[in-house]
């Protein structure tokens, strides 16, 4: 067995852990306690609306679609991005148990690493302009992990500074630092967008501030109660959609280039 053909196994049981530890950590739940309760338990006014979070149900059905596809097909992207893809699903695992034991700092340099590969996937997927198979089999899947992951790592840190009791006083109240966070977050996130040409990425940040939107919204969750946080996801949020059309005329104008494709399997000649 070729490594290349080792690393595309090793990276579809790393995908199929990862969503083992994911689902353990519901069903069982780990430590005793749902993913959402430690969410609830040190909540913040960036944290989304519950419907929300069921965009990773989307990411892990692509990854799958991906992982399937990098098991038959071989391409230069998929060689490239291999050992990221294997890390990045060993630190989403790792992530998740980790949260639910509340060591939150621990989790908090997890969901950066689980960044960081993101970033070294996304530079090799976004370079170029493919065909729609690859576009939609390769390109799409981490283009919405990267864009969610972004969101999240926010979210951790959040949590993190609610865990260890930081409270904020004055501009920097919960108020003031929410707004501060959406805008940072915002203007990183179209910043990558626009670089990367990635129409997808930004509109997984038009989900995330929607959801929290509609959260601070909801008679049943904050019922309107920070008026300047609404204002600011209702300023943001149109500039982010935006965003979105500019990076898809970016991409769109980009020549497609040829990249090559074959069977994982296919008998070597030389």
């Amino acid at each position: 067995m070729t490594q290349q053909r080792f690393l595309r196994i090793f990276a579809a049981i790393a995908y199929v852990f990862m969503i083992v530890m994911n689902t353990l950590a519901t069903t069982l739940p780990l430590n005793g306690i749902p993913t959402g309760d430690i969410s609830d338990k040190y909540d913040t006014l960036f944290a989304p609306i519950g419907f929300t979070f069921s965009i990773w149900g989307v990411i892990y059905l692509l990854l799958g679609i991906y992982t399937v596809g990098q098991l038959v097909r071989t391409n230069s992207v998929i060689d490239r991005i291999t050992p990221w893809f294997i890390a990045s699903s060993l630190l989403n695992a790792s992530w998740i148990v980790i949260w639910h034991f509340e060591v939150l700092w621990l989790a908090l340099l997890i969901i950066i690493g689980l960044l960081y590969t993101l970033i070294r996937i996304n530079q090799v997927t976004t370079s170029e302009r493919v065909d729609w198979p690859n576009t939609l089999a390769v390109r799409l899947p981490f283009a919405v992990y990267f864009g969610w992951v972004t969101v999240a790592t926010v979210a951790n840190v959040s949590a993190m500074l609610v865990q260890w009791g930081w409270q904020g006083e004055g501009f920097w109240g919960p108020t003031g630092w929410t707004v501060a966070v959406l805008i940072v977050a915002a203007t990183i996130g179209t910043t990558v967008a626009l670089i990367n040409a990635s129409p997808a990425y930004a509109l997984v940040l038009v989900w995330a501030y929607w959801g929290i939107l509609a959260r601070h919204l909801s008679p049943e969750e904050w019922n309107q109660e920070y008026p300047g946080v609404i204002l600011s996801l209702q300023v943001l949020l149109p500039l982010l959609a935006l965003v979105s059309v500019v990076a898809l005329v970016r991409w769109a104008r980009k020549p497609v280039t040829p990249l090559p494709t074959a069977s994982l399997w296919a008998k070597r000649t030389t």
